[in-house]
């Protein structure tokens, strides 16, 4: 895993209950879309959708839609919504890495 959230320092206080980190498991990423409101109806979950990751140019993958999240961000005059897709395994990624997702219609 990697520590994602240092909640605390070296020789600081710490009380029960209190976060002292969060740690994300690395073998079970998901690429993580910002969907546009517009495009949303054209993805559901257990859709096949292709991308591309900026670690790897040139290659396209696939990957499932795993989940839709019911809440959307709205920026700039539009609502985007998270949607989860699988990565491809063998692949050496980090979070935070970006990638492109192709919608069609």
């Amino acid at each position: 895993g990697a520590i994602t959230y240092l909640g605390t320092m070296s020789g600081a206080q710490t009380y029960r209950g209190q976060l002292l980190c969060e740690i994300a498991d690395l073998t079970t990423l998901e690429l993580s879309a910002q969907v546009d409101e517009i495009d949303l109806g054209a993805v559901r979950v257990g859709d096949v959708l292709s991308f591309t990751l900026d670690a790897y140019a040139g290659e396209t993958f696939s990957g499932t839609v795993t989940e839709i999240r019911p809440i959307g961000m709205a920026r700039q005059n539009a609502t985007y919504f998270d949607v989860r897709i699988t990565l491809p395994a063998g692949k050496t990624l980090l979070p935070g890495m970006n990638g492109t997702v192709t919608i069609g219609k």
